[in-house]
């Protein structure tokens, strides 16, 4: 959040999804689906999809974005 308030959002975004990261989106998925509540996986799928576009924008690894996009997808 602390990002945001002199960073563009696309600017701001860091972490799996800045970083096109896959393996990472898989860990946190399995992690989700044996921890927390269907609604919060929710959550982060939701906000997950949001971020593609930052990413995309970051110059985040096309391939690796589809990818991600088609996993969140099927969830």
């Amino acid at each position: 959040v602390n990002n945001l308030s002199n960073q563009t959002p696309a600017q701001a975004l860091t972490g799996t999804f800045a970083r096109a990261d896959v393996i990472s989106l898989k860990a946190h998925l399995q992690t989700l689906k044996e921890n927390v509540s269907p609604d919060i996986l929710e959550t982060y799928i939701l906000l997950g999809k949001q971020s593609i576009s930052l990413a995309q924008a970051q110059g985040a690894n096309e391939n690796n974005l589809e990818i991600i996009k088609n996993i969140l997808s099927e969830l």
